[in-house]
């Protein structure tokens, strides 16, 4: 009967130790060396989205059609494809030489402006078809290779440099669902939002939200290149 009473006491103080140790964890989320990181990526993820033709994808043999191309539009597709591979590959090389918050600020204002080219070009210069078709479909590609080379995959090297070890786990799970979940409704609404203001005028709106992101993370993005964990959280407290 000791023994018995004594395990129970021993099991609930473990069952309170538990259940604290739980909300604890739950309340570093409130801080500000995690929650400031934690927007800020959230950010980093809208914009990337954004800016990298996420919301697109599915619909490129439209897109593509749209511009009024006269090669293979499915040849296009490969290409484009194999073009965000290779910015990929280079950001390997890259990121270390130029350090993640330079090659963020370059590549989304590069991005940037192709997409409102894009959208300026696609309204306004109607005089020429085969030469402004031909233009734009150039300035995608460039801003597919650009946003491969930056803001697309930096922002998952980012996920596990910028969080404090005590909720790393938490946050960067819930970040990389967020973000998936955010791919997931822009994908969903690209069409719809193209209803409204038109293919070129939604290039135009995603440029100039690009430039607004890059004044954004002027501000509020740190360089975390050859940074200590302990330098980076000190930006965010």
């Amino acid at each position: 009967m000791v023994l018995y009473t004594t395990e129970n006491k021993n099991t609930s103080s473990g069952d309170q130790n538990v259940e604290d140790d739980f909300l604890d964890r739950w309340k570093q989320l409130l801080e500000p060396d995690v929650l400031k990181p934690f927007w800020l990526l959230m950010m980093y993820f809208f914009f990337s989205n954004l800016l990298s033709g996420v919301p697109l994808s599915p619909y490129l043999v439209y897109v593509f059609t749209e511009f009024g191309v006269d090669v293979d539009v499915s040849s296009i597709i490969v290409l484009s494809q194999c073009i965000a591979m290779v910015g990929g590959v280079l950001t390997v090389f890259s990121v270390n030489k130029l350090g993640k918050r330079f090659l963020t600020l370059s590549t989304l204002l590069i991005t940037s402006l192709c997409y409102i080219s894009i959208g300026l070009i696609g309204v306004y210069w109607t005089d020429s078809k085969l030469l402004t078709s031909r233009l734009i479909l150039i300035l995608y590609l460039v801003s597919t290779f650009v946003a491969s080379l930056g803001i697309m995959p930096i922002g998952w090297i980012l996920l596990s440099e910028i969080f404090p070890m005590k909720s790393r786990n938490i946050t960067c799970s819930m970040c990389s669902t967020l973000s998936f979940i955010l791919s997931f409704f822009m994908t969903k609404n690209y069409l719809t939002f193209v209803a409204l203001v038109n293919l070129y005028n939604t290039f135009t709106i995603f440029g100039i939200s690009g430039l607004i992101g890059c004044a954004y993370f002027y501000f509020y993005l740190p360089e975390t290149e050859n940074k200590t964990l302990q330098e980076i959280s000190e930006f965010f407290k």
